[in-house]
């Protein structure tokens, strides 16, 4: 995590590991798992970064580090003091939807920003998150898109601008041709979700 001060407010940031998502038993769906044997050679270890000791045992300790990765994350949000707090993470919006939710109606979650998709897309307060705005900014890399390139306001590359105040966090998704294809404004939800609202 790391928190940010400007003169009339401050930012946490909480920095979240979410490749538990691709992790799977390792003979399960080949080719999009990081613990399966198509893509590790025999005998692979992360032992000595202190990863898991072999493929066996690779898909527990990944979903063994998000459920700690979970509590630090709502021991932090209960005791901040901070006027935003903001999750960044690599899967994109819908992830541990339930969880999510719950961070913003209880915690006082205020914003997920996600990748994995190469797309650019707003969620803005979404109600499968409980009125938490989430954004996917994958279209800054990648060699395919989730979408063709070369279409009228085209989503497929590009990035976004967010810029905080104190009252508002406000992002711009600007395509690759430089034009504005979405945008939305975060408000603060506060402890328990008293701002919080679903649509």
């Amino acid at each position: 995590m790391q928190r940010v001060e400007y003169p009339d407010f401050s930012v946490e940031i909480f920095m979240l590991d979410t490749n538990m998502m691709d992790s799977h038993p390792k003979h399960a769906d080949p080719k999009h798992n990081i613990c399966g044997q198509m893509h590790n050679p025999p005998g692979a270890s992360c032992s000595a970064t202190g990863g898991p000791k072999n493929l066996d045992d690779c898909f527990k300790f990944m979903w063994d580090v998000w459920r700690d990765e979970q509590k630090w994350t709502e021991k932090k949000l209960e005791s901040s003091t901070a006027d935003w707090q903001i999750v960044a993470t690599h899967f994109q919006c819908g992830h541990q939807a339930q969880w999510y939710k719950k961070l913003h109606g209880e915690l006082g979650l205020d914003l997920l920003v996600t990748g994995h998709t190469h797309t650019q897309a707003i969620f803005d307060k979404w109600k499968v998150l409980g009125g938490l705005t989430c954004f996917i900014t994958g279209g800054g890399g990648g060699i395919t898109s989730e979408n063709p390139p070369d279409v009228p306001r085209s989503s497929a590359y590009g990035f976004f601008d967010m810029t905080v105040s104190k009252d508002t966090i406000k992002l711009e998704s600007v395509n690759f041709k430089g034009e504005v294809v979405g945008r939305a404004t975060v408000t603060p939800v506060g402890k328990g979700g008293a701002n919080a609202t679903a649509a």
